[in-house]
């Protein structure tokens, strides 16, 4: 999340290669090239989780060929002033589904590698956004955007306390796991029918 002003604590060598490590021992192949995050898009989410906050992906920094991206981004991030100071400007995002779901695909990996969300939950996620991207049309992409980083950074949270709060008062039968919860956040965010009404349906 490129607002926030921590620090960033960088993975050791060995972690990363573990991670690695079980993912293929899992799902019996490295990830490819192309969605192979960098060192630090998984430092960054697992500091996130290490939080317990939401672990939000923006993909004005989180795509394809993460290293190529990093770098983009060192010049794009800070403007120099007039007056010789330097402005931090907000990054934009993915202009296009296409790009988004490249995104989506490196974000994927990453949480797959820390076991945060099943790689099917996320499939399901990007189906429910391109069908909507179909229903309204690409003129219509900003909407379907906005709404989707609004879930995913806002929403997200209130979800997670909506699951707790449900598994305290009934545990029986619950699958929540208070440990990893963004595996339910996922389903329930895309049941949330009241939600994507109020915030991308009724703009457009």
């Amino acid at each position: 999340d490129p607002s926030l002003d921590s620090e960033l604590v960088r993975m050791h060598g060995h972690e990363i290669r573990a991670l690695y490590s079980n993912f293929k021992t899992k799902w019996g192949a490295d990830p490819h090239e192309r969605v192979e995050p960098t060192v630090e898009q998984i430092s960054a989410v697992k500091q996130l989780l290490d939080a317990d906050l939401v672990p939000y992906c923006c993909f004005s920094v989180v795509g394809t060929h993460g290293r190529r991206l990093v770098d983009k981004l060192t010049y794009l991030a800070w403007q120099f002033m007039p007056d010789g100071t330097w402005v931090r400007r907000e990054l934009v995002g993915p202009p296009s589904f296409n790009e988004w779901r490249s995104s989506v695909r490196v974000m994927r990996t990453i949480y797959t590698l820390l076991d945060v969300v099943d790689p099917v939950v996320l499939e399901n996620y990007g189906d429910f956004i391109r069908e909507h991207v179909l229903l309204y049309g690409d003129a219509c992409w900003f909407l379907v955007d906005q709404a989707d980083r609004n879930m995913r950074r806002e929403q997200f949270e209130r979800l997670r306390r909506q699951a707790e709060q449900r598994h305290v008062e009934t545990p029986m039968g619950s699958n929540f796991d208070p440990a990893k919860p963004w595996k339910t956040v996922f389903r329930m965010a895309l049941a949330d029918a009241e939600w994507w009404n109020a915030n991308m349906h009724r703009h457009i």
